[in-house]
């Protein structure tokens, strides 16, 4: 059992570590070229809260 929850734990942590890397690595340096902060994100989540709305309305 704890040999399980510690691989689950080391998985969690690869992706946790993994996920940082790759904000660092590639939204990261737009983000500091271009001094806006919210450009990465922009786009994409407009399009998931109004999809993410018409969703909730219909319920």
């Amino acid at each position: 059992m704890i040999a399980m929850l510690l691989l689950l734990h080391l998985l969690g942590a690869t992706v946790w570590t993994g996920g940082h890397l790759v904000l660092a690595a590639t939204i990261l340096p737009r983000v500091l070229k271009g001094r806006d902060v919210a450009a990465p994100f922009t786009g994409s989540r407009r399009a998931t809260s109004a999809s993410a709305c018409r969703r909730w309305r219909y319920r």
